[in-house]
C-alpha cells in the first residue's frame, strides 16, 4: 500500500474530532483531491476505515492502527533496507526521485536520506554507476546492463531470506503475470527440445522480468557488436519464439538489442540435452573429449586434496560433465546466473561448500576465468551428494552380539539389525554364549539376548531374540549415544591438537578483516605455523567468497602448505567489519596436508555449531584459552 495513505492515517488519529479536506490537504502538502483519493483507496481496500461527511473525514482509530502496522512492517526500518529500498525506486520508477517525497514515503528526515545516499554512492560505483542531483532531486546514471545487474543483486539479496519461488517472484512484480511467463518459457523450451532446471528457471525468470519492467519504462539494453551472442539457428528461433510470446502478452517490444540479451540469458540458463537421455557411454558425443577431461581433472585433483568423491561413479562424471559444459560458456561469456541457496549452503554444508570451492579455484587455474559464488553453490549442488572424507565413514559403532542358537532366529536378527541400522552400526562378530567373549575386544557395543557379567565394562543393550520395534529403539538409542560420546572425545581431542594458548586472544579491535588477518597471520608465523607467502594466501582464498559466516568468520589458505597445522582463535564483544558481514568470532586455519581430514572434520563441526545463536554466544563470553575449550566441548553436549 502507497506509503501516502499511512501518513494520512496517521495524522486522522492525531484527532478526535472531524478533519476537512482542505486541512489534510495543507498538512500533507498535496491537493484536495489527492486527499479524497486517498480515502477512496484505503477504504475499497479496508472498508470502513475512513468514515466521511460534510464534515469532512475521521479514521476508526483500532482499524487505521492494525493497518499502520501492517504498512510498517513493509517500510525500510534500518539504514542497510533504505539503501536498498532508494537503488529500488531508482531502477524500477526511472525518473528522477525528489528527496522530500522520498522521506516521506518512509518516514525518515531528508537529512537521514541524505546520509543514507553516501552509502547509496558507495554501493553503486562497485557496478559503473554514479547519481546526479538537481535541486532535492537524484538520478540513477550508467550503463543499462548494469543498471540491471544492480536490480538482479538487490532481490537476490532481499531473496535470501525466503526459498525462491514463483509466489515470491510474483510477490515482488505483482504487475507481471509470472505463471504466465513461466508456461510460455516452458512449452517454447519444449517446442525446440531446451531444457531447464528448477533453480535455473526461478533465475531465469527475474533476469526476464526486470528486462520487462525496464523495457515498459523505455530503458533499452545497449549491447555492443562484441557483446551480440552468436547464435545456432535452433537458439535464434527459440529466442525469437519466447520473445513474440512475451510481445503479445506483456506490453513490451523487444528490439534487436533486447533480443540479444534475451538469447544470452536464455542460453545461459538452458540445456540443450536431456539429462534422462544421457548416459556414461554417450557423454562423451555430447560435452566433447576436452570437456569430460576438464571433468575428471577437477574431479582427480579435490580427490588428491583429501576430499575423497568417488571418481569411478558413472552417474557422478555423467552430471558434473553436463555441468562443467554449461557453466564454461557462462564465464566465458561474464553472465552468471543466480543461485537462490547460496547462503544457505554456505551455513548449512560449510564443508561441501568449501570443496566446490576448490573445484572453482582449480577451474581458474586451468582456464583463466573467475567463478562467482552463485556458480559455487551451483558446484557444491553437484559434489554434495557424492562426497565422503574419512570421518563421514568412520562414524560407524562397531559391535559384537551374543547370541544363544535358536534354530533360524539369528539370521532373522542380523537381517532385521542390519536393514535398520546399516549406516550407523557394523557387525565385528557373533558369540553363542557369555563365556566366548572373554578376552577378545567387544569394540563399541555388545547387542546380547543373555545376561552378561557385569565386570564387562563395554556398553551392552539387552534384547529379546525376536527383535522387535522395541528392541530396534533400544540399540539406535544406545548407538546414538556411543556415537555422540565418540564424537564428543574425537573433537575435544581435535581442537586440543590444533589450538594453542598462544593463539588465543579477547576483544582485539580491527577496522575490517585485512587488519584482524594480518594480525593473526603475524604471530602464528612468530610461533612458526605459517612462512611469509601465508598472508596472500589468505586473502586470495578470502577474494574468492568470503569466509565469513554470520557472526564467525574462518579465513584460510586453498593450498595446505602450513609448516604444521594450528587454530588461531579470536573472540569479541564488539562484532566487527568482515566484508559484508559483522563477526565476533574469528577462526585463522593453517592446515599441513598431512593433517587435511583434521581440518575438515574440526572445519565442519566448529562452522554448523556456532551458527547457533546460543552457542555462539556461549563461546564469545570465554575470556581464556581453557575457557573456550571447555565452551566448545559444552556446545557439543547441547547441540545434540
Amino acid at each position: 500500500m502507497n506509503n501516502k495513505y499511512a501518513h494520512l492515517l496517521k495524522i486522522l488519529m492525531e484527532y478526535d474530532e472531524w478533519l476537512t479536506a482542505e486541512f489534510l490537504a495543507h498538512r500533507m502538502n498535496v491537493s484536495e483531491r489527492s486527499i479524497k483519493n486517498y480515502v477512496a483507496e484505503i477504504n475499497s481496500l479496508h472498508p470502513a476505515t475512513i468514515a466521511s461527511s460534510r464534515k469532512g473525514y475521521k479514521a476508526d482509530k483500532e482499524a487505521a492502527s492494525k493497518l499502520i502496522e501492517t504498512m510498517n512492517e513493509e517500510l525500510p526500518q534500518t539504514s542497510h533496507e533504505r539503501v536498498n529500498f532508494i537503488m529500488k525506486a531508482l531502477l524500477l520508477e526511472n525518473k528522477a526521485i525528489d528527496l522530500y517525497r522520498l522521506s516521506e514515503d518512509i518516514f525518515v528526515s531528508v537529512d537521514t536520506i541524505k546520509k543514507d545516499l553516501v552509502k547509496v554512492r558507495k554501493r553503486i560505483a562497485d557496478y559503473d554507476l554514479y547519481l546526479t542531483s538537481s535541486d532535492f532531486y537524484i538520478t540513477l546514471e550508467g550503463r543499462e546492463k548494469n543498471k540491471r545487474k544492480l536490480l538482479a543483486d538487490i532481490i537476490y539479496e532481499e531473496f535470501n531470506k525466503n526459498v525462491l519461488n514463483v509466489s515470491i517472484i510474483q510477490e515482488l512484480f505483482p504487475k507481471i503475470d509470472v505463471n504466465l511467463l513461466q508456461k510460455i518459457i516452458t512449452e517454447e523450451c519444449k517446442k525446440y527440445q531446451f531444457f531447464i532446471n528448477g533453480y535455473a528457471m526461478m533465475s531465469l525468470l527475474v533476469d526476464i522480468i526486470i528486462s520487462i519492467e525496464r523495457m515498459r519504462n523505455n530503458c533499452t539494453f545497449d549491447l555492443t557488436e562484441s557483446e551480440r551472442p552468436i547464435l545456432g539457428e535452433r537458439e535464434r528461433d527459440l529466442s525469437y519464439s519466447i520473445a513474440s510470446e512475451i510481445e503479445k502478452n506483456f506490453n513490451v517490444q523487444y528490439s534487436e538489442t533486447e533480443l540479444s540479451e534475451l538469447a544470452v540469458n536464455l542460453m545461459s540458463h538452458l540445456m540443450r540435452f536431456d539429462y534422462d537421455k544421457i548416459n556414461y557411454e554417450n557423454v562423451v558425443e555430447v560435452v566433447g573429449e576436452p570437456c569430460l577431461a576438464l571433468a575428471l581433472e577437477l574431479l582427480d585433483d579435490i580427490n588428491k586434496k583429501g576430499y575423497f568423491i568417488d571418481s569411478t561413479n558413472e552417474d557422478f562424471i555423467v552430471k558434473f560433465a553436463l555441468h562443467v559444459k554449461n557453466l564454461l560458456p557462462r564465464i566465458k561469456q561474464g553472465h552468471e546466473i543466480k543461485n537462490p541457496l547460496t547462503n544457505h549452503i554456505k551455513t548449512t554444508c560449510p564443508l561441501i561448500f568449501e570443496c566446490a570451492v576448490c573445484v572453482a579455484d582449480h577451474l581458474r587455474e586451468l582456464t583463466g576465468y573467475e567463478i562467482s559464488e552463485d556458480e559455487i553453490a551451483y558446484i557444491a549442488l553437484h559434489v554434495g551428494a557424492y562426497l565422503e572424507t574419512p570421518e563421514m565413514t568412520s562414524g560407524k559403532v562397531t559391535s559384537v552380539i551374543v547370541f544363544p542358537q535358536y534354530y533360524n532366529l539369528l539370521d532373522k536378527f542380523i537381517e532385521h539389525i542390519t536393514q535398520e541400522l546399516a549406516d550407523s552400526i557394523l557387525i565385528k562378530a557373533v558369540f553363542d554364549s557369555a563365556s566366548a567373549i572373554e578376552g577378545i575386544d567387544p569394540g563399541d557395543l555388545i547387542i546380547t539376548t543373555v545376561d552378561l557379567p557385569s565386570t564387562l565394562e563395554t556398553e551392552q543393550v539387552r534384547v529379546t531374540p525376536f527383535c522387535t520395534d522395541k528392541d530396534i529403539t533400544s540399540i539406535k538409542n544406545k548407538v546414538e549415544a556411543i556415537r555422540h560420546a565418540k564424537n564428543k572425545k574425537r573433537l575435544h581431542e581435535r581442537i586440543l591438537q590444533i589450538s594453542n594458548p598462544k593463539l588465543f586472544r579477547k576483544n582485539k579491535r580491527f577496522a575490517n578483516e585485512t587488519e584482524a588477518i594480518r594480525f593473526m597471520v603475524n604471530i602464528m608465523q612468530k610461533e612458526g605455523y605459517v612462512d611469509e607467502n601465508y598472508l596472500n594466501e589468505v586473502f586470495e582464498r578470502e577474494r574468492r567468497s568470503s569466509t565469513a559466516f554470520g557472526y564467525i568468520a574462518v579465513p584460510h589458505s586453498l593450498k595446505m602448505c602450513a609448516k604444521k597445522t594450528g587454530m588461531f582463535v579470536l573472540l569479541n564483544d564488539a562484532p566487527f567489519k568482515w566484508g559484508e558481514h559483522l563477526v565476533k568470532i574469528v577462526l585463522l586455519f593453517a592446515i599441513n596436508k598431512e593433517d587435511r581430514a583434521l581440518f575438515y572434520d574440526v572445519f565442519d563441526n566448529l562452522i554448523v555449531m556456532l551458527l547457533e545463536s546460543p552457542f555462539a554466544n556461549r563461546v564469545i563470553q570465554c575470556e581464556t584459552y581453557e575457557e573456550f575449550i571447555d565452551a566448545i566441548v559444552s556446545c557439543y553436549d547441547s547441540a545434540d
